[in-house]
């Protein structure tokens, strides 16, 4: 109760002065919100949009079942019984935090994952992307092994937390939903994943450009580096890892470690939007403190096995991801084989069940 009095009284106050520091700062809003438009038409849309098109229709093919095959006894070990979580856990390894929060969110409206489920699922497989960590790695501190072990140590981390997870919050059976008795909604085909992309991409670019104002407010009253580091990882994600890789050092790799751990608050607002509020991000929260812990012993692991030199004070200034872009004819194409590839593969698995139903 005193908590909610507190959130009550506090909210609106800092809201009202993060408003008056926009209209006493006007030009560094400016430049942060410029920042922030910059970081998204260059970095996130081309990366984001594209896969969130793909892994909704992915997660929409019975063909799409067999890609995760391989993951299936390890969603057993985490307590995962959905036949979706096997590729929802790959979708998340391979496209970040984003797509599988997305992910999620469409398994569960189309009733085919309970909240639980969702809930333990986003803990276990919570990750930035691995194009990311190779940027972090190579681009901010000066070592492409080292985004590697980045990368590595957030796998190892989630697991063990999904495990905890199970160990702490069993389920019971009858925790789990019987879908088999209410109607599957109808799929949304190409149309209805580009409209969610859009959606979904609009609300992830609009936390990252309110948080790199606060941000740039910021950069203001803070004049030491290891400060302006802390705040920006607790922010915004990406402004964090730059931030920390500008100090250099050990410093700089564990910054950047623990900055992906507690994701920021951008995350987090990313999350909230894109779970359409079908699931909770309780189990997520209650995990990231241990993440952080074991990310960090990991990481501490595996350099001591493999000793690296951080040079990051020469990488900072350059862009923080590397993108590259097909002539407009090639991608089209492209982007229109992936679709028909696809559609054809659909098409082939819906007629081979009407085959067997018929036969029978």
């Amino acid at each position: 109760m005193i908590f909610s009095r507190m959130k009550l009284l506090l909210a609106p106050m800092i809201f009202l002065g993060i408003a008056g520091c926009f209209w006493i700062f006007p030009a560094v809003c400016v430049q942060g919100f410029g920042d922030g438009l910059q970081l998204c038409a260059q970095s996130l849309l081309p990366a984001l949009f594209p896969f969130f098109v793909i892994s909704t229709l992915l997660l929409e093919s019975p063909a799409a079942f067999w890609l995760a095959m391989p993951l299936r006894p390890l969603c057993r070990l985490l307590g995962l019984r959905s036949s979706k979580a096997p590729l929802l856990l790959l979708l998340g390894w391979l496209g970040g935090y984003t797509a599988l929060a997305a992910g999620l969110a469409q398994c569960c409206q189309q009733q085919e994952l309970s909240p639980k489920e969702a809930g333990r699922l986003l803990a276990a497989g919570t990750v930035c992307s691995p194009g990311f960590t190779a940027a972090v790695g190579g681009l901010m501190l000066g070592r492409p092994v080292l985004g590697v072990m980045l990368y590595a140590c957030q796998l190892a981390a989630g697991l063990v937390c999904g495990l905890a997870l199970r160990w702490l919050c069993p389920q019971n059976e009858s925790s789990f939903c019987d879908f088999s008795a209410q109607p599957a909604p109808t799929p949304q085909g190409l149309a209805g994943a580009i409209g969610s992309a859009v959606q979904n991409s609009l609300q992830v670019c609009g936390s990252v450009v309110f948080f790199r104002m606060v941000l740039a407010l910021g950069d203001q009253i803070l004049f030491t580096p290891l400060s302006r580091a802390v705040l920006a990882g607790l922010l915004e994600i990406s402004s964090g890892c730059r931030s920390w890789a500008a100090l250099a050092g050990t410093a700089a790799l564990r910054g950047c470690c623990g900055s992906m751990s507690i994701l920021s608050l951008s995350v987090w607002c990313q999350l909230k939007a894109l779970s359409h509020a079908r699931y909770s991000l309780g189990a997520l929260a209650l995990t990231r403190p241990l993440q952080l812990v074991l990310s960090q012993a990991f990481l501490c692991i595996a350099v001591h096995i493999f000793p690296q030199d951080i040079s990051a004070a020469a990488f900072v200034n350059r862009p923080f991801i590397v993108y590259r872009r097909l002539p407009g004819d090639r991608a089209l194409l492209l982007f229109l084989f992936c679709c028909l590839v696809l559609d054809r593969l659909e098409k082939a698995s819906l007629y081979k069940k009407s085959r067997k139903f018929y036969n029978k």
